[in-house]
């Protein structure tokens, strides 16, 4: 409730989805994963008189970074008092960067939803002609990409059909999506209620941001 309201008063006042992660940040937690790498900055730091693997953390605060080096310098343990205040600076950015990565997922999530009502209404108003919108997989393509979402890059259905995966979008959050292209008529016409191909699909007269069904 806290996200949904932090990114409706962002996208009502035209904030950026930062501004609404400051909001998330002071209700937000960690999840038992992003916990585990906080116990492993721990036990890094608890071990760095033998060695300076805490010093690859990226979001550890530099400002202690000469004391993980004395204590491997002198091969004696930094204090328990002291870890216990690197190890809170580092989960406190930690939860920075939580409550960003929420707020910016479900802002975009937000904004894609927004464009595939827009994109409804002009059908059910009459602006575009019905059979004349189709949809198009588009995805992301790096690393993180799954593969059954390479699979679907650029296949291409009706509007209102699923794609052959009986999906509707690509995944949440990502910046990839269904991109929305809206035909002549003429074009529709032709199409009928088949699923057009990317081959098959003249260029498009007019065109939308990519947004899921």
């Amino acid at each position: 409730e806290t996200v949904r309201a932090a990114v409706a008063d962002g996208l009502a006042n035209a904030k950026s989805y930062r501004a609404a992660a400051k909001v998330i940040r002071s209700s937000v937690g960690l999840g038992p994963s992003q916990l585990a790498e906080v116990q492993n900055y721990r036990a890094k730091l608890e071990r760095a008189h033998e060695k300076l693997d805490a010093l690859d953390n990226k979001l550890r605060d530099k400002r202690f970074d000469s004391v993980i080096r004395k204590a491997r310098a002198s091969g004696k343990p930094i204090p328990a008092e002291r870890i216990d205040k690197m190890v809170d600076a580092y989960r406190k950015r930690r939860i920075a960067q939580h409550a960003s990565t929420v707020a910016g997922t479900a802002a975009k999530d937000a904004q894609k939803l927004a464009n595939r009502l827009a994109w409804q209404n002009a059908l059910d108003t009459g602006a575009v002609e019905p059979g004349s919108l189709v949809r198009t997989w588009r995805g992301v393509m790096d690393e993180r990409e799954r593969p059954e979402h390479v699979a679907m890059e650029g296949d291409t259905v009706p509007f209102d059909q699923p794609h052959r995966n009986g999906g509707q979008a690509h995944g949440a959050g990502r910046s990839g999506g269904v991109e929305v292209r809206h035909y002549a008529a003429v074009v529709s016409q032709a199409f009928g209620s088949a699923p057009a191909t990317p081959a098959a699909c003249p260029a498009p007269v007019q065109s939308a941001p990519a947004v899921p069904a």
